[in-house]
């Protein structure tokens, strides 16, 4: 999902320099140049570190974690997961991805929440969480 956009906002923006290209004349094919290469850069970006996330459904708890140098952890017993839900924009739909939340009681932010997966996990994994919390699934 991320690298979709970026890819439209590159896109975007090769289009307004283009257009715009008798302002920039001399410097339009390293400003293309640039664009394009900070586009693949944070593409190339996205992918790797949505290798290093990983959800894992144990017995007890659900276990989040994230992080290619230093690394987060979050671990929940299913007995606190108090809501699970997923949003999907505009975008996403067309691209068949998501975001999933799982929350608990008492906190002021989302326990776990993790981006650009992909819907038929979301609702595998949203399933598997209602059966062992016996809770809605959310989908």
């Amino acid at each position: 999902m991320a690298a979709a956009k970026i890819i439209l906002y590159v896109l975007f923006l090769t289009v307004l320099l283009v257009l715009g290209r008798n302002m920039f004349q001399d410097l339009l094919i390293q400003f293309l140049a640039i664009i394009w290469l900070g586009g693949a850069f944070f593409v190339g970006l996205g992918f790797i570190m949505a290798k290093f996330q990983v959800i894992t459904l144990d017995e007890n708890t659900i276990s989040y974690s994230t992080g290619i140098l230093a690394t987060k952890r979050v671990t929940l017993p299913y007995a606190r997961i108090t809501e699970t839900s997923y949003a999907q924009g505009m975008l996403e739909r067309i691209l068949g991805v998501g975001t999933v939340s799982i929350d608990t009681a008492g906190g002021s932010d989302v326990a776990i929440r993790v981006g650009n997966v992909r819907y038929s996990d979301i609702k595998k994994l949203l399933q598997e969480i209602g059966e062992k919390t016996g809770k809605d699934s959310g989908t």
